[in-house]
């Protein structure tokens, strides 16, 4: 079944959240739907990390992973990826973020 609505996708991001929201940082969602980024992830110091969040998605003939690329506006903000699993069988944790309370 298709995904019309975005489901999997919110599903996704909610999860993430709840991940870093359970390690100590806050967690904020960006009120513009075409925001490059879906969440904004600061931890207790100050330091803020954009990120946008990505299911895991696998190619249905070899079953290997589909990977993405960040756009160039991505890339001049520094927006990360975090990749999950909605399933919580796998995660790709973000490269740099360390538990820095």
């Amino acid at each position: 079944m298709k995904d019309k609505f975005g489901l999997k996708g919110c599903l996704a991001e909610l999860a993430v959240a709840y991940k870093f929201l359970k390690r100590g940082y806050y967690v904020s969602r960006p009120l513009d739907p075409s925001c490059p980024f879906d969440l904004v992830i600061t931890n207790k110091k100050g330091k803020n990390y954009l990120i946008d969040v990505k299911s895991i998605s696998y190619r249905r003939k070899d079953k290997s992973v589909i990977t993405r690329c960040l756009t160039t506006l991505q890339k001049q903000l520094k927006v990360r990826f975090y990749f999950t699993n909605i399933n919580g069988l796998s995660a790709r944790q973000i490269k740099n973020i360390k538990n820095d309370k």
